[in-house]
């Protein structure tokens, strides 16, 4: 079955390798203690050792974490990474933002590797990744690499001749199968992305701004919620506003567009906008 994992594993990074053949950027990433992979253009932190074992982070959240690695192992005043993260979004935020967003990479950081002291608060002065944390760039092609050469490593086992023969043929007609399922899942349209938004109903226009909330809210006061988050959009420039919150739970998703889900080449901002306990400013 390990052929089924790293054939489905491929799919996309065979997909965004073909960009770089095409002409384009082959995307960077970092790899932080030999643990986790930080994949800054995906918002994502993968387990190196378990490719399965991820954690997504919104792309503000990225971009902060982004910031504190060039910097590493700099001590980065707030105002920094506020002026890196929002200021060319011309968007004001709300002054907990920055704690939301510093808690949610050490969430996702402790959840692959047990390790809070990767990012690290400095009273007074601001957030630091220290020296003692081991960081190095790697490459998609990198990535590639040691998944398709990670299955020929394992350790060979005793089996009976018959058994292994048997064990070996079905092993090739999985991975013949599981090959083919590549081949055509990079050629069929994708059409999934739009489909997060379809279910999004028109609930209302303010300040410029076309709003869409998740389905099946009506007993929820959009106007209210945006209020609450304190967020000023931009409407000039990111007027298509996609809410998603639920009635029993703290936290506020908010993506501006440029143009409707259904254009192509799309530009979107994100928030995410949840309450902070003191616990997790510390």
């Amino acid at each position: 079955m390990n052929c089924i994992f790293y054939a489905l594993l491929l799919i996309q990074n065979i997909a965004q390798y073909s960009e770089y053949l095409s002409g384009g950027t082959i995307m960077k990433g970092y790899l932080i203690n030999n643990k986790i992979e930080f994949w800054p253009e995906d918002n994502l932190l993968v387990l190196h050792a378990d490719q399965r074992v991820n954690y997504n982070l919104t792309a503000p959240a990225s971009r902060c974490f982004l910031f504190l690695l060039l910097k590493a192992p700099e001590i980065v005043p707030q105002n920094d990474i506020y002026k890196a993260v929002w200021e060319d979004e011309s968007i004001l935020v709300p002054p907990n933002t920055l704690y939301q967003n510093i808690a949610s990479i050490r969430r996702g950081l402790k959840t692959l590797s047990q390790d809070d002291n990767i990012i690290i608060t400095i009273p007074k002065k601001g957030f630091q990744i220290p020296s003692s944390i081991n960081i190095q760039e790697m490459t998609l092609q990198d990535a590639i690499t040691e998944i398709t050469a990670s299955p020929t490593t394992q350790s060979p086992v005793r089996k009976p001749v018959l058994k292994s023969k048997i064990s070996a043929l079905i092993f090739s007609l999985i991975c013949v199968l599981a090959l083919t399922l590549v081949f055509f899942t990079l050629y069929i349209p994708d059409k999934a992305k739009n489909n997060f938004f379809a279910s999004f109903e028109f609930v209302g226009k303010k300040n410029g701004c076309s709003f869409f909330h998740n389905s099946n809210t009506a007993d929820i006061n959009w106007e209210r919620e945006l209020t609450y988050t304190g967020i000023k959009l931009n409407c000039d420039a990111f007027p298509w506003v996609y809410m998603t919150s639920y009635k029993y739970t703290p936290s506020i998703s908010i993506i501006g567009c440029n143009k409707p889900f259904q254009n192509k080449n799309i530009s979107c901002v994100s928030f995410f906008f949840r309450e902070v306990n003191e616990n997790e400013k510390k």
